[in-house]
C-alpha cells in the first residue's frame, strides 16, 4: 500500500514491482477516507485486498535480514 507518505514509500514500492510483479502488487490510496489517519487507512485497505494465510505489516524502507521471517514463523 501507498499512503503517498514522504518517506520514498512510493517510488521503493515501483522499484520492487517492477522487479517482482509476479508476487507484488501496489495500491496507491489516492484519497484520504473521511476520519482516518493514512497509515492507518492504508493498512485497512491492504488487508481487505490481501489473500492467503499471512499478513506482514511493514514499511516499504524496512530491510529484513535474510531467514528472518522464516525464523519468526517457526514456533518453538
Amino acid at each position: 500500500m501507498d499512503d503517498r507518505s514522504i518517506d520514498r514509500t512510493g517510488q521503493i514500492l515501483a522499484r520492487l514491482a517492477s522487479e517482482r510483479s509476479d508476487v507484488l502488487r501496489v495500491i496507491r490510496v489516492e484519497e484520504l477516507a473521511q476520519g482516518w489517519l493514512g497509515k492507518n487507512y492504508a493498512l485497512y485497505l491492504g488487508a481487505r485486498q490481501a489473500e492467503g494465510d499471512w499478513l506482514l505489516f511493514t514499511d516499504a524502507d524496512v530491510r529484513f535480514p535474510p531467514g528472518a521471517l522464516k525464523r519468526r514463523l517457526v514456533t518453538p
